[in-house]
């Protein structure tokens, strides 16, 4: 971890969740390639917005995801609402930079996925 990250306060701690959470998921759960980001794009930010829920608190987590979320709608616009690769889950590369593709949409897309399964688990749990 950067020394630059120790500050004695908890000023950083949103950065050193996100490095954990990225950490454990790139460690635990590696894509095979690059049209597979959302793995670990998706599963760290769930990770770092629950981890951010039990140390902080539930709405600031909700704040995060509500952020993120926005910014997710401005990639369509700006992408366009029918763009054929960089705004689904699962983009089929075909050749293209990889670069390209690692936009806010695997993060946040992949992030509503993780948290539809949970409600899916959590839904059958119940009955």
């Amino acid at each position: 971890m950067s020394p630059t990250l120790l500050t004695g306060d908890s000023s950083q701690a949103y950065v050193v969740l996100r490095m954990i959470a990225e950490c454990w998921t790139g460690n635990a759960v590696t894509n095979s390639n690059w049209e597979d980001i959302w793995l670990n794009a998706g599963i760290t930010t769930f990770v770092e917005r629950e981890a951010v829920a039990q140390i902080f608190s539930r709405y600031e987590a909700m704040t995060g995801a509500f952020v993120g979320n926005n910014s997710l709608m401005e990639a369509v616009g700006i992408l366009g609402a029918n763009h054929p690769t960089y705004l689904t889950l699962h983009p089929v590369l075909q050749g293209d930079n990889p670069n390209n593709a690692i936009t806010i949409v695997p993060y946040e897309k992949g992030f509503q996925l993780m948290v539809f399964i949970q409600d899916v688990i959590m839904g059958w749990s119940n009955c």
